[in-house]
């Protein structure tokens, strides 16, 4: 039941890296700043190496057949859940993002000056 809980919880920390990495969500959450390509690998990387080791738990306790099948659903549902926070609930992805994003603090965004129009 742990292995469940824990794909679930860290996939669900990968997805909402995948989603901050999107040019649109990334204005949304830090308005008007454009993505750098340093902020975007390594959100990426950040997202990638935290999916991947949540295949780790599923096969343990699973086995290879059942852990794979089971972490491609347990990933889908986290996704899913991003998914819907993201587009119905921004300001509640924005908090849990100040809140469980570790990004920020390897690659925060840097302050730039407003353009004058």
């Amino acid at each position: 039941m742990t292995a469940l809980w824990v794909i679930l919880v860290v996939s669900f920390f990968s997805f909402m890296h995948f989603a901050v990495s999107v040019q649109k969500h990334h204005r949304d959450l830090y308005k008007k700043m454009t993505i750098t390509n340093k902020e975007f690998r390594v959100l990426q990387s950040v997202a990638w190496v935290t999916l991947l080791y949540t295949l780790v738990p599923a096969i343990q306790h699973w086995g290879m057949g059942i852990g794979i099948m089971a972490w491609l659903m347990l990933i889908t549902v986290s996704a899913l859940a991003v998914t819907v926070l993201v587009n119905f609930a921004p300001e509640s992805f924005a908090k849990l993002w100040r809140l469980l994003g570790v990004v920020r603090f390897i690659a925060p965004p840097a302050e730039r000056p407003q353009r004058t129009k």
